[in-house]
């Protein structure tokens, strides 16, 4: 749940862009990027929206259930 939003964590990794380098620098980039990096999911994640709601600065997300 993502405030009132049921959304799932797809597998599709997100890749830096190079708004993220020049913001951080190569090295950051380069970090993210190893598999550490991306074992963690450093760069942030995709979400798809399962039943829609409404989602703000400060709600909290909690992992359910896939069988709720």
């Amino acid at each position: 749940m993502l405030g009132t939003a049921l959304v799932e964590v797809t597998a599709k990794p997100h890749t830096g862009c190079i708004n993220f380098v020049r913001r951080y620098g190569v090295d950051a980039q380069r970090f993210v990027g190893s598999d550490v990096g991306r074992r963690h999911r450093l760069r942030g994640i995709y979400v798809r929206i399962i039943t829609d709601g409404t989602a703000g600065v400060g709600d909290l997300a909690t992992k359910v259930n896939a069988t709720g």
